[in-house]
């Protein structure tokens, strides 16, 4: 129940998107999209509180969408749940706060109609259900996907820092970019070529059937074991540290 009124606020905020991009132009663009959204997450915020406190049975649903032989998996439990009330959280007060303080922005258009599809994005990367993929190298394609949006990120903020006047903040998005395009091709080849290794010994690649293989495989358990370390983004074992511009959390997928 509390994971169809999170659903349905992220598709409200998606459905902002288009109508920001026609009132762009109006006096009253920023403070209905900004209203609306600030609403929106509130409601989201407290399905996910009620998820956590009073219901604690996970919910999952799967919609026929994305990937074609794979879906779109969303599930809520107590752990998504609080992240969920996390982020909403953040997205409820940043909304109170844009009312008033983007009530004067010059040009709305460069933030306004992006600005609800984030949040939407944010809910859903936190809803979604990682586990129903079990192929290693599959899953491996897919992190590496996901990382080239970040990349893009980072080379964005340049732009945007750039068009700004900001030319020290450009280079520092622009080098963590380059940084990350670095480290992500060192430890995803490494973890490729591990995944290629385990294929190559048992002929199989589902990880609910790979269990054990520290004992049968020591070395390249140790090597892979390095690239998972390196993909959770430790301090002194990868060289992008997230110190050059903002931050991300990750989990340890492996």
């Amino acid at each position: 129940m509390m994971l169809s009124v999170v659903i349905v606020c992220a598709a409200t905020l998606l459905a902002l998107d288009p109508i920001a991009v026609l009132m762009v132009r109006s006096p009253a663009a920023t403070r209905v999209i900004y209203a609306a959204s600030m609403v929106t997450t509130a409601i989201s915020l407290a399905a996910a509180m009620i998820h956590l406190l009073a219901v604690r049975t996970p919910e999952a649903v799967a919609f026929p969408v994305g990937v074609p032989w794979l879906g779109a998996h969303l599930r809520l439990d107590a752990l998504s749940a609080f992240f969920v009330a996390v982020v909403d959280l953040g997205a409820m007060s940043a909304s109170l706060f844009a009312l008033g303080y983007c009530e004067h922005e010059e040009t709305p258009a460069r933030m306004l109609p992006f600005y609800p599809v984030f949040l939407a994005g944010m809910t859903l990367v936190v809803l979604g259900d990682a586990f129903t993929l079990h192929d290693l190298k599959r899953l491996l394609a897919y992190h590496t996907v996901e990382n080239i949006g970040i990349i893009f990120i980072g080379l964005r903020l340049a732009l945007a820092f750039k068009s700004e006047g900001m030319l020290f903040a450009a280079a520092l998005a622009f080098t963590a970019a380059l940084l990350h395009v670095f480290n992500h091709s060192l430890f995803k080849s490494l973890l490729f070529f591990g995944a290629g290794a385990v294929l190559t010994a048992t002929g199989e690649r589902d990880m609910e059937r790979l269990g054990g293989l520290i004992h049968r495989m020591p070395q390249t358990a140790f090597v892979f074991l390095i690239g998972c370390v390196r993909n959770t983004r430790l301090i002194g074992l990868s060289c992008d540290t997230r110190s050059k511009m903002g931050s991300r959390s990750w989990r340890l997928r492996f």
